[in-house]
Formats: C-alpha cells, sequence, structure tokens
C-alpha cells in the first residue's frame, strides 16, 4: 500500500460510492457514475485503488467485486465546503454507529511520513521557544492560551461570549450582562477541567480511562443541567440522518473500546487526533461530549509535553463539517487536516511547553 500517493478527482468520486461493508461490481458503479467513463476507465481506476490500498476485490472475472478496506475507509476524501450542503438523505451516509471503527483506527496509520514531519517540525519550535522563557512569561502565556481555548471551545458549540469578554470573566470575574447563566457557566467550566487537566499532567498522573472521561465531563458540564455519568438514552445529530448508540452496555463497551484505542496508539498525533474525534462520534454522555473531547485530548498532548490546541482560528462551521463526515463516512481525512493546521498555529502562537519549565 502506497504512502498517500495522491489521487484523481476520478478515483476520489469512485470511493464515494462505497459504503463500509459494502461489495460493490463495476457494472453497479458504471450504472451509478451515469456513464460518465467507460468500463475499461472505471476498471482501470479501481485497479488503482486496489494497489494503493484503498479497495479489495473479491470473485473472479464477471463475478468479480469490490469494497472497502479499513484504510479506504478512513482515508476517503471529502470537500468540506461542499458535503453540508448536500441534503442528508443524499449523502450516502452511515446512518448506524459502525462497531468496527474503534478497531479500524487502532490498526490503520493515519497521518503519513510527510504530516508527521510537519508536526515534529511544528512541535520543534514550541518546545524550542519556551527554553529562554521565565516563569512569569510562561504563567501569561499559560493564561493566555487558557482564555483563548474557553473562547473558542464555548463558541464551536454556540456560545456568544466575545474574546475580549471571555478575558474579562476569566481575568477579572467580569460577566456580560447581556449573556445567560449557562453561557457564562460553560466558560468558566472549560477553565476549571483545563485546571484540574494541568495538575494531572504536571507529575504525569493523568491516566486516560473511564473515570477521567466522566470526571472531565462533570466538570464541564457544571451547573448546566446536564445529566453526569454514561448515556442513558437515544440522541440525535442536527442536520444528520446518523444516530450514535442508545443502548448503555453498548456504549460502554465501545467507551473502553476508544480508550484502548487512544492508549495503544505510540504516536502523540494518531493518540490525540483519535481522542478528540473518536470521543465526539461516540456521544457516550448526554451533552458535552465534544468540549470533554477536546479537554482530553490537550491534557494527552500536554503530558507528553506537545503543544495544546486552542482551535483559536478555527472557523467553527468548517469544525462541525468535519466532524460530521467523519460521524456519516468514517473519513478522517477533514477532521485530519483542521487538527494538523490547529496544531501547527499553536505550537507557533503559545509559549507554554512544559518541558522547558
Amino acid at each position: 500500500m502506497s504512502d498517500r500517493i495522491e489521487l484523481t478527482n476520478r478515483q476520489i468520486d469512485i470511493l464515494k460510492y462505497f459504503k463500509w461493508d459494502d461489495k460493490i461490481s463495476s457494472g453497479i458503479l458504471l450504472k451509478a457514475l451515469n456513464g460518465s467513463i467507460s468500463i475499461a476507465t472505471l476498471k482501470r481506476d479501481l485497479s488503482v485503488l486496489s494497489e494503493l490500498g484503498y479497495i479489495v476485490k473479491s470473485g473472479i472475472k464477471k463475478v468479480s467485486e469490490y469494497s472497502l478496506t479499513g484504510y479506504g475507509l478512513i482515508h476517503r476524501q471529502f470537500n468540506l465546503g461542499s458535503y453540508y450542503v448536500i441534503p442528508e438523505t443524499e449523502r450516502n451516509s452511515i446512518v448506524q454507529f459502525n462497531h468496527e471503527i474503534f478497531n479500524i483506527l487502532k490498526n490503520e496509520q493515519i497521518f503519513s511520513a510527510d504530516e508527521i514531519n510537519n508536526l515534529d517540525e511544528a512541535t520543534a519550535i514550541f518546545k524550542k521557544n519556551a527554553i529562554n522563557a521565565s516563569d512569569v512569561i510562561y504563567k501569561k502565556e499559560l493564561e493566555r492560551f487558557v482564555i483563548e481555548f474557553s473562547w473558542k471551545s464555548s463558541q464551536i458549540e454556540g456560545n456568544t461570549y466575545t474574546l475580549l469578554e471571555t478575558e474579562m470573566l476569566i481575568k477579572e470575574g467580569l460577566k456580560k450582562n447581556d449573556r445567560s447563566d449557562s453561557e457564562t457557566s460553560m466558560i468558566l467550566n472549560h477553565k476549571k477541567a483545563y485546571e484540574f487537566l494541568l495538575d494531572q499532567t504536571k507529575d504525569g498522573t493523568l491516566i486516560l480511562n473511564r473515570a477521567t472521561l466522566e470526571k472531565i465531563h462533570s466538570l464541564v458540564v457544571d451547573g448546566l443541567d446536564i445529566s453526569t455519568g454514561l448515556r442513558k438514552a437515544t440522541i440525535g445529530i442536527s442536520g444528520s440522518l446518523y444516530r450514535p448508540l442508545s443502548i448503555m452496555s453498548q456504549i460502554k463497551e465501545q467507551l473502553d473500546n476508544l480508550i484502548d484505542c487512544i492508549n495503544s496508539k505510540s504516536n502523540i498525533y494518531e493518540k490525540a487526533l483519535v481522542a478528540v474525534i473518536g470521543e465526539s462520534y461516540l456521544q457516550p454522555f448526554e451533552d458535552g461530549n465534544k468540549r470533554t473531547a477536546r479537554v482530553i485530548t490537550n491534557g494527552l498532548l500536554l503530558q507528553a509535553s506537545y503543544a495544546p490546541l486552542s482551535y483559536r482560528s478555527v472557523n467553527e462551521q468548517d469544525y462541525k463539517e468535519a466532524c460530521l463526515i467523519f460521524y456519516e463516512q468514517n473519513s478522517i481525512e477533514s477532521f485530519k487536516k483542521l487538527f494538523i493546521e490547529q496544531y501547527i498555529f499553536a505550537a507557533n502562537n503559545y509559549n507554554i511547553s512544559k518541558s522547558a519549565k
């Protein structure tokens, strides 16, 4: 299997017709493509996609069929700018939770060698910038990060506090009168959860398990009239046909699978990426899942002396859409691109490397 050879637009489009566990013949694909290409061209593209590890062929000659590999499932490409405008009934989406997804993420390489190299270069800058920083600078930079992370993570969830208002709330305790109590609590809860993480990561005692996730979640939703502990009821996703698991025993099982997947990853970037998108996909809690995922991911990065993500420069719609593509297609490519961009941004903009303290 190739290490990320670029696909043609036609090959990218062909992959969009596949669902996990589907077996599709070239004849069916040709009909789906409405005769836009010849059967000979289609078979050449299918051969290339097979050689690159995206699909696998089964059967012989006229009865041969093709299906996605785990690699092909998570690395299919979708356009972040146009996916969400497609009506939800026309997206050929995966409606039910994929019970195999965490095992696939555990066994597949998520980042290419070039992507890891770019992330490592950013990490080197992050650590180098903090070498000569005084304790005063470190504390000021850490406070700035917490403010910006609390603001943006809350904004992604619809919070209307501005960055300046968030700074005044966290530094001076000044609540904006025309903001709701729940918006104010959401901001302050991010700060409390992050302070808890800092205490856990100072001496390397942060352990990723179900109890840790539930503790972070309880801090994130404190005072917001949201139940703590694992979810007991069915929930839906706005604007999507995807439905997370509804049976608690299955939620527990898959949460354990997710935690095992994260802890099994030796590469910190893969560990962090699986944590933030995996919990968002599973939705183990009644509400506050994405906030909890962003907080715990930063704990994993901090403990390894890597740059935590504030998401300060991310577009909220892009973030939501990248999540949606993973929910509905199990493709990690859109969210991975966003993760890389935000990691490089954080590494270059925050002088808070723990390894230099």
